[in-house]
This record gives C-alpha cells, structure tokens and sequence, in this order.
C-alpha cells in the first residue's frame, strides 16, 4: 500500500483559479480553448507513464478524478431515479438537482433539453435541437449527424425487439443489435498499429467503415435490463466483489517483436527495404530551403 504523507505547505495548483478566469474572459469555444484543453488535461498528464512522463504524479491524478467522481455521486444520490447518464463532469437527469449553478470553478452549469436520444457514452443529442445538442466520440458530428435517423430507425427497430421476452433472451445471449454503418477517417499511431500487427499503418490515415450499435456490454451488465414502453431501456452496474480492484492498461511496448499478417491473415517476413518503403514520407511536411 502506498501512502502519500505532505512535506511541506506548498498549494502546486494555487495558479488554476487565475488561469480558468483568463478562459472564462476569453470565452471557451474562442480564444480561450487552448487554455480549456490545458486544464482539462492535467489529470492526464500527472497520470502519464509513456514517454518521459516528466509531470508523473499518480496520488494527485488519482485525488484529481477522485474527487470528480465524488461530486458526479453526491449529485446522482440526490435523486437516482431521476437520473440515467452520468459523463465525466455531467450528470444526466430527468429532473432538477439542487445544485451549486453558477460559472465560477467547480460550480455547476445547467442546460435544459427538451428531449435527449442517446447511443452510447459520448454519443447523443436531442432530436429537437440536433445541431447544437450533437455528441460524437469516435466520428465526427457531421457522420453522426447524417446518421442519426438511422440510429433512430435502428433503435425503434431493437426496443420493439427488446419487448418480447423470447426474443429479448436470445438478442441477449447472442447480442443480435442492428447497427448503423459510419464512414471515420483513422489515424495509426504506433500503438493502433502494432495492436492490428501492421506497423507500416504507423503515420498514416485510412478511411474505415465502422459499425456503431447500441452495445453496452462494456460498461454495464450485458443481461439485466428492464425495457420500458416509453421508449428506453434501463440498464445495470455489473456486480463486483466490495475489495474488486480496477486494472488500467499496460504501457505500449515497442520492444515487443510481433507477428505480421498480411491484408488476408497470413504471416508474411518484413525486411527493412520493406519497412522503409512503406513508412511515410515525413520530408513533404519540411520546410523548403
């Protein structure tokens, strides 16, 4: 066990408050989002362990989430009932909160929506106002935007699935969803491209289409629902044991040797003219003497 034990009376992040009030002047989709993506990013960069990692701090990255996510449950214990999506500083209710609003740090910001559709984490909006509510993690606004009426159909399409027992066991057991096809333009950095074992991928983009549903397997209960007639489902915290412990992601190991398959799945052997041919060309981006 590690315990952290103060040294000195030194406040290290004294200098946040002045510099989110220079955000909040400059406004935070302006001038001043640089700065709304640098305070945004400290936890990030206190917890990195790849590269040199020179701001490495895990107890101030984890007291940092921590206490974000004691705020997200001191709001949900309001009224759990109420509310049915929880973000990393948002909380998602069918009814007011009684919560400290306001635009100083740490106070709360209400927004009111009329309705909301949701996909999955990161992906949602409302139907009323589909331009200024849209949501995207993984794609672009625009690509889901386009979609959106075909998540609609889809999702229509599942509930009325989803209300049959019979058929709600085996589209469970089975994960038989439809999904909506969405054309995302990837970038392969070095860890995407050694995790699909093309590393000639490193450096380049390529434009994909990827199959979005509304699975929830990964951050809930695959099996236990309740399926409401007003159109949504609800869904469940998976089980845990009370001393279970979280395990992160190992760091990228670029030592590792790997197993290349070519585009059919057979191994094929890489020399380094072949390396060499297929890594990009980053001398066009040099500047021209």
């Amino acid at each position: 066990m590690w315990v952290a034990r103060r040294k000195c009376n030194c406040r290290l992040f004294d200098w946040v408050d002045e510099l989110y009030d220079l955000r909040r002047r400059l406004g935070p989709d302006t001038r001043g989002q640089p700065l709304k993506f640098a305070l945004a990013s400290l936890s990030g960069k206190l917890a990195q362990r790849s590269g040199r990692g020179p701001y490495h701090d895990s107890v101030a990255a984890g007291l940092i989430t921590a206490a974000t996510r004691a705020r997200l449950v001191e709001a949900l214990a309001q009224d759990p009932e109420a509310v049915f999506m929880l973000a990393t500083d948002a909380v998602y209710s069918t009814r007011p909160l009684s919560l400290d609003t306001g635009d100083g740090l740490g106070q709360w910001e209400a927004k009111v929506w009329p309705d909301l559709f949701v996909v999955q984490p990161g992906v949602y909006w409302s139907p009323s106002k589909l331009e200024k509510s849209l949501k995207s993690r993984g794609a672009p606004r625009s690509v889901i935007g386009d979609a959106a009426p075909r998540f609609v159909e889809a999702w229509n399409e599942l509930h009325e699935r989803l209300r049959s027992a019979e058929f709600r066991e085996r589209r469970l057991e089975e994960r038989l969803f439809p999904t909506v096809p969405v054309a995302v333009h990837v970038f392969y950095g070095c860890r995407l491209a050694m995790h699909r074992n093309k590393p000639w991928l490193a450096g380049k983009w390529e434009d994909v289409e990827r199959q979005e549903s509304f699975e929830w397997r990964t951050k809930r209960d695959p099996n236990r629902i309740n399926v409401c007639d007003e159109g949504y489902i609800v869904t469940f915290p998976r089980v845990q044991p009370v001393l279970a412990e979280s395990e992160c992601k190992p760091p990228a190991d670029f030592d590792r040797r790997l197993k290349i398959l070519d585009e059919s799945g057979d191994a094929v052997e890489i020399d380094e003219d072949m390396l060499l041919e297929a890594m990009p060309d980053f001398t066009q981006f040099l500047p021209h003497e």
